[in-house]
């Protein structure tokens, strides 16, 4: 059953404010916690500068790597308002064929002019590794597709959540 959203004239209701020992307790527990989890991984974080200086690709030359989707357009992606393209289910792919898989088919949509694309890599199980959840910003990022890939970011709940990827394709230039 959903919940239905208040009526305007109801009152609001509040919750109760919690008390200073439930306070402490809450910050000792948190704090333990993000130091468990700083200990067991490293985040990488990226530092845009104030400017950006607009990158070209120029024949020769490295292309661009990748950036995440930006909140704009994700969120025209989940409400439905960009449409994906095509989909590429990874489910039951090892390593290898799993890449191998992936580079074909960014290929050909990138060939048909496709601009996005959802990719699933499933989201594990539990106590099984995530591996190609894990690898596949690795993949995206790294030639043969660095080229080829203007964007990707992990997709919303309706897409798949964590088990599923968005992927923006560059249209290929014709010489």
């Amino acid at each position: 059953m959903k919940r239905r959203p208040p009526a305007l004239d109801e009152p609001h209701r509040k919750h109760r404010s919690l008390t200073q020992e439930e306070s402490r307790l809450w910050l000792e527990e948190m704090g333990e916690r993000i130091a468990e989890i700083l200990e067991r991984e490293t985040v990488p974080v990226r530092v845009k500068s104030a400017a950006p200086a607009k990158k070209t690709f120029q024949a020769g030359k490295q292309p661009p790597e990748p950036q995440a989707v930006d909140a704009h357009t994700r969120r025209k992606i989940v409400r439905g308002r960009v449409k994906i393209e095509a989909t590429l289910d990874l489910h039951g792919h090892h390593r290898a064929p799993a890449h191998a898989e992936l580079v074909r088919f960014i290929e050909r949509a990138q060939a048909k002019g496709i601009s996005l694309v959802l990719v699933i890599t499933g989201k594990g199980r539990d106590g099984k590794p995530r591996v190609l959840r894990e690898e596949l910003p690795r993949w995206l990022a790294a030639p043969p597709l660095q080229g080829a890939i203007i964007a990707y970011d992990t997709a919303g709940s309706a897409h798949g959540g964590e088990g599923a990827w968005y992927v923006r394709i560059r249209k290929r230039r014709t010489t």
